[in-house]
């Protein structure tokens, strides 16, 4: 009645592992988030949580399944578009980073007057997609930011890719290398930049 599957923790641990060497090797500050939306086993979110790497979720009803397991603060990413207002305010509420899609959702954020981490989530290669935040509006969002940073802490970026294209990766990567320095200009300083999924 239905596929089943065989998870094997010890093989997503190894995994784990394997990224931390790499990045450690070349002397980079990472963080590792596990993506529940596109890895839908609970047995992988509490190895997760176990080995101290972080988790994105993309939905209100994953972030309260996070908040079960004991992930808090900076290692929950909440992502997704059009989030919804119970979304918004736990993810406030609980103090996460928040990836921001659109001017709404900015705004909503504002309206709380509680201090909350974001990042920008960019729409680096223009793609025709509800995804992400056109390079062309950034102003607005950087103008807006630096103009409540009592409020907003902002962190970085991410950005929206329709594929698994290693070049286009690249590519999002140095676009968003020249937007941390126009968000300089607005005294805002990026920490991080999430380079995304999917790695075959």
């Amino acid at each position: 009645n239905g596929v089943k599957h065989i998870i094997f923790p010890e093989i997503f641990e190894e995994n784990i592992l394997g990224f931390q060497n790499i990045f450690e090797k070349n002397q980079i500050d990472y963080g590792i988030f596990y993506s529940l939306k596109a890895n839908k086993s609970k047995e992988l979110a509490y190895s997760a949580f176990n080995k101290g790497i972080g988790i994105e979720v993309s939905s209100y009803y994953e972030l309260c399944f996070a908040k079960k397991i004991g992930f808090r603060g900076n290692r929950i990413i909440c992502s997704g578009t059009l989030k919804s207002k119970k979304y918004i305010n736990l993810a406030v509420k609980m103090n996460t980073i928040i990836s921001i899609d659109n001017k709404y959702e900015l705004q909503q954020i504002i309206g709380k007057g509680k201090k909350s981490n974001i990042i920008l989530r960019i729409n680096t290669l223009n793609y025709t997609s509800k995804f992400g935040i056109r390079t062309s509006d950034c102003s607005w969002f950087y103008k807006k930011i630096s103009e409540n940073l009592d409020i907003i802490n902002f962190k970085g970026f991410s950005f929206h890719l329709s594929g698994y294209s290693l070049i286009e990766r690249i590519k999002s990567v140095e676009i968003l290398l020249h937007e941390c320095n126009i968000a300089n200009q607005y005294n805002l300083t990026a920490q991080i930049i999430d380079i995304g999924g999917g790695i075959p």
